[in-house]
């Protein structure tokens, strides 16, 4: 009994003083606002910003600028001391300032910072939003130009005008305009939004299991000439495993769903992890989009395989 009064009474704490340092924001949805696919949230997309075809989100090509969605399984205030906490640097953004808000009643933090990426610098924005189950990242950039500070305010602008509705939550597989038929591997939709369209064999992102069994399926695209198989051998060279020699690597023609790609796979030992693992790529090429399917696993390689090759030919697409 004393431990779970303790437990309330921290709980209690984290949510005052969250409380009073907090700006509270009123938003009221109109005809601006645009409905993020796979959420619970809508927002209103800064001037020049538009839906991506590439994540889930909206992005300026003009001013290099993007608005990424993640979700992220747990409680906000458990997500939001997890932020607070490692405040110096995330993944190369240097935090410079964060705010408290409580937007239409839902508890929020609001980072700016600045990073370096490939010999460019951007401003950053991060806004977690959340509640007692699922937390949201709202991961925006931009190229640090003569525009920036005006683009700074567009985007800051837009994003606290967001609003979140629990009760209108969607499936993340709802953010993405393609499925595959997961119940061939027995696996389960991934618990994160992301950038790829994942799952897992126990639902989690990464699994929590022995085997760690993934599927993975990502839409991107590609200059104009690329092959399927060049794209291919191009993604091997990235994963941190170590072949057998002895196992025929070449990429294998196929047809899916219309398009042309190839598939290859393999088992080697992950320098990572210093363990055996099973790695599946199929690519398929439509114009200037590419769809990478990925499927890993550490254990029963010869049947993970047969159900991964299955998996990625029962690729649809959901929407016109």
């Amino acid at each position: 009994m004393k431990k779970v009064l303790y437990i309330l009474i921290i709980f209690s704490l984290q949510i005052n003083a969250f409380a009073q340092k907090s700006i509270k924001i009123e938003n009221k949805e109109h005809a601006g606002y645009v409905k993020i696919p796979g959420t619970g949230l809508s927002i209103v997309a800064p001037e020049n910003y538009t839906t991506s075809e590439r994540f889930t989100g909206f992005e300026n090509k003009l001013a290099e600028g993007s608005i990424m969605v993640v979700k992220v399984p747990g409680s906000v205030q458990n997500n939001l001391l997890a932020f607070k906490k490692n405040k110096d640097i995330r993944k190369g953004m240097v935090v410079s300032d964060e705010t408290m808000y409580k937007i239409n009643g839902s508890q929020a933090l609001l980072q700016g910072g600045i990073q370096m990426s490939y010999g460019k610098t951007y401003l950053r924005y991060r806004l977690v939003i959340g509640d007692m189950e699922n937390t949201y990242l709202l991961n925006a950039s931009w190229v640090k130009d003569n525009d920036a500070k005006a683009e700074a305010k567009r985007v800051k602008t837009a994003l606290l005008s967001v609003i979140y509705e629990p009760e209108e939550d969607e499936s993340i597989q709802e953010a993405f305009d393609f499925t595959v038929n997961h119940e061939i591997c027995g696996l389960k939709p991934g618990d994160v939004l992301m950038s790829s369209l994942v799952f897992t064999d126990d639902g989690h992102m990464p699994s929590q299991t022995d085997a760690k069994t993934a599927f993975m399926i990502n839409k991107s695209t590609i200059p104009k000439g690329e092959s399927s198989e060049h794209y291919l051998k191009q993604i091997l060279k990235k994963y941190p495993l170590e072949f057998m020699e002895n196992q025929d690597m070449t990429p294998q023609p196929v047809t899916v769903a219309g398009m042309e790609g190839h598939e290859v796979y393999g088992i080697g030992k992950n320098t990572k992890i210093n363990r055996s693992e099973l790695l599946y790529i199929m690519v398929l090429i439509d114009g200037s989009n590419v769809y990478q399917f990925t499927g890993s696993t550490l254990k029963y390689f010869e049947e993970h395989l047969a159900c991964f090759k299955k998996t990625a030919r029962s690729f649809r697409f959901t929407k016109d």
